[in-house]
């Protein structure tokens, strides 16, 4: 049995892509990675068949402490901790926000293909989020 800590630095620096900027970045000291310390937020727009304005998403997530990318490239280096119930799921960390190489602010999220296989994309924050868009927050 290993005693080993899933220990993730959120208050590092986070993965910088190419020709991108970082625009804000919550940092949160250090997370002991336990699945059941992660909760999927919804948006109380985000409902089968309707969309959430981002800003509107956003103000709900203030108090939230949306978890940042830090836990995302932390997950994509350890895909078999990734919960199941993520698959078919676009899972935004809200805490690290960039602007991309054209110019948009943009938030990265974790996509858990069918398969299992995991990969990040990016959704413009000027946009709209559906119900399979949740954002990565502490469990309270």
């Amino acid at each position: 049995m290993s005693n080993e800590k899933n220990i993730v630095n959120l208050s590092a620096d986070p993965f910088l892509p190419t020709d991108w900027e970082i625009l804000e970045h919550h940092k949160d000291g250090q997370f002991e990675f336990d699945p059941n310390k992660v909760a999927l937020y919804l948006g109380k727009y985000q409902r089968p068949g309707s969309l959430m304005d981002s800003y509107e998403l956003r103000e709900e997530l203030e108090n939230r402490s949306a978890f940042n990318a830090n836990l995302l490239d932390w997950l994509l280096e350890h895909p078999q901790l990734i919960p199941r119930e993520w698959r078919g799921k676009q899972v935004f960390f809200w805490g690290t926000v960039y602007r991309d190489s054209r110019g948009n602010h943009v938030v990265r999220c974790l996509i858990l293909s069918p398969n299992g296989w995991p990969c990040w994309r990016h959704g413009n924050i000027v946009g709209r989020f559906k119900e399979h868009q949740p954002a990565a927050i502490p469990v309270t």
